[in-house]
Parts: C-alpha cells; structure tokens; sequence
C-alpha cells in the first residue's frame, strides 16, 4: 500500500507558520527573542511540553502576531482548574488579612473594609 506524506502545513506547529508567513528565520526568531536557535526548533517540534508564557509571548511580539495565534492545542491543559493543588479563595479574597505584611489597618483602608 502506498503511503501519502503529510503536507507541511498539517505537521507544521502554529509558531512555525507564522514564522514562515513572515519570511522570518530559526535563528532570527532566536535572536530577537533572545534563546538558542535549538530552543526555537525545539518548541517548533512540539518537544517543549510547558514552554511558558514569557517564552511564547516574546515570540508573539517578534512576530507582531496576538499570543492566542501561537498557542497549541496540547498546551490548553494551562487552563484546567486543578482544585486538588489550588485552595479556593478566602471569604475575604484572595489572602487571609494580614498575610501580605501590611498592617491590617492599611489594608482595610485600600479593600473599603470596616
């Protein structure tokens, strides 16, 4: 039975077509965002699981695309809620008073607490 190769565009990652539609290359991309060339190649290949926001922004504002466009499918996971390793938040918020170091007066003065 013959086998039929996959065209680029159904293999290629998000990152590397836009990359290409921009006529930019590897190593230009490496440079204006400041990692290896390998490191590009890498998150091209789908071989980086979690490449973080810092790096797929940086790569986003070389590329003057919205960082929305490069996320891939597989790094959605970002935004399961994982409630086994989060603790809800407080009734009074996100911290329990006091708890950043500031004097509780202040920080009922900047909440509208009484």
């Amino acid at each position: 039975m013959k086998q039929y190769r996959r065209s680029q565009s159904q293999t290629a990652s998000r990152l590397t077509l836009a990359r290409i539609a921009r006529g930019v290359t590897q190593q230009d991309l490496a440079d204006k965002v400041g990692v290896s060339w390998k490191t590009i190649r890498r998150l091209e290949a789908n071989q980086i699981r979690d490449p973080g926001v810092r790096l797929l922004s940086n790569c986003a504002l070389a590329l003057n695309v919205k960082l929305e466009s490069l996320i891939e499918p597989v790094w959605r996971e970002w935004l399961i809620f994982d409630e086994k390793r989060a603790q809800p938040p407080t009734a009074e918020g996100f911290h329990k008073p006091g708890e950043l170091g500031t004097p509780l007066w202040i920080e009922k003065k900047l909440t509208g607490a009484d």
